[in-house]
This record gives structure tokens, C-alpha cells and sequence, in this order.
């Protein structure tokens, strides 16, 4: 009596040959990653020097920016300084350079730059971001409560640095004043930003 050996379902047998493939194929790939030798230098110099420039092009783009923003804010404060010693009159018309209040100067100097203010200082408070006393920029715009507002907005001054502002208001016209002391330290109230 011959005996016959059992076959295995054709589908089984298929299934097998493809693990057994796939086994032999993984090893194969494990062995050849332990001796596979290192990328061309050529091809790695290649990929370091194309993350290096990306990299830098990327800083290039941030400091054009900042220097072109740092340029628009030196150039409101320069525009500012061309007005210095300007006489201060309450309510001064704006479209005239003789003389300013501090709402009209700011909004003159700004308009010199393509940006449009409201003509009063209560006003002006509402553009832009709010800036903290702490982060002040050069160009940003102060603003201050006096005597006459009881509390409320009634001043504005253009930030230059250093704890300093141009603004005009009183003797002496369009001038330089400390923010960070005195009499505008005592009623300082925001700031805004409308460079950015």
C-alpha cells in the first residue's frame, strides 16, 4: 500500500512561501545595514551645506526684516527731531507745521510715513497693540493723562529710546522728555505699537 503525503491547501503553501521570502529578505537587509559603508561625502557635504544655507537664508529673511522695521522706526524719530522746538499751541490746526499740540504733532510726523492717525490723543490710544512700559521700541506711541483729563488719556509722545520720548506740550515746543521720571513717570498710562 503506497501511502500518500499530505499536501498542504494551495493557500497555505502560498502564505508560507511569501513568509519564508519575507524572512530571508529582512535578514538580508539587517546583514547588508551592518556593512553598508557611509554616504558619499560628496552627497553628505552636499546635504550639510544645503541645511546650512537654508538655515541661514532663513535668519537672512528674519534680519531683513528687523532692519527694515528698525529703519521705519528710526525714520518716524528723525522726522520728529526735524520739528524740534516747534511752538506748542492747544488745538492746533493739523495740515500746518507752524505749530502743533501733541495729537496734531504725532499725527503729522506719522502721516509723513503713510500711516493716518486720529487727530486726538484718546484716539490714537485705540491703535495698534498694547505695549508694556517694560518693552517699550523706539516709535512706539506713549500716552499720558494730565491735569486737565483727570486721569483719563489726554497726552501723546513719540518713544525714542532710553527712557525718552519727543513730544510737544507747554514751553519750549516740540522737545525731548523723560518718561521714566518726574511729572510724565507719575502719569503715564500706555502705550501703543503701530510699527510692526
Amino acid at each position: 500500500m503506497i501511502r500518500r503525503k499530505k499536501l498542504l491547501p494551495v493557500r497555505v503553501a502560498v502564505v508560507l512561501v511569501g513568509l519564508t521570502a519575507a524572512a530571508a529578505h529582512l535578514c538580508n537587509h539587517v546583514q547588508a545595514s551592518h556593512h553598508q559603508e557611509p554616504a558619499e561625502p560628496a552627497i553628505a557635504v552636499a546635504q550639510d551645506r544645503f541645511r546650512t544655507e537654508s538655515l541661514e537664508a532663513g535668519i537672512l529673511a528674519m534680519n531683513q526684516k528687523q532692519a527694515a522695521l528698525d529703519t521705519d522706526r528710526l525714520r518716524i524719530v528723525l522726522t520728529a527731531r526735524k520739528y524740534l522746538g516747534t511752538p506748542y499751541v492747544y488745538g492746533a490746526k493739523y495740515g500746518q507745521t507752524d505749530t502743533f499740540d501733541c495729537s496734531s504733532f504725532a499725527k503729522t510726523v506719522f502721516a509723513e510715513h503713510g500711516m493716518e492717525l486720529p487727530r486726538v490723543s484718546r484716539d490714537q490710544a485705540k491703535l495698534g497693540e498694547a505695549v508694556e512700559r517694560d518693552e517699550l521700541s523706539v516709535g512706539d506711541l506713549v500716552f499720558f493723562a494730565t491735569d486737565e483729563t483727570h486721569g483719563g488719556i489726554g497726552h501723546v509722545g513719540i518713544y525714542t529710546g532710553s527712557g525718552r520720548m519727543i513730544h510737544t506740550y507747554g514751553d519750549g515746543g516740540v522737545k525731548y522728555s523723560r518718561i521714566d521720571s518726574g511729572y510724565w513717570e507719575e502719569r503715564y498710562v500706555t502705550a501703543r505699537r503701530l510699527l510692526k
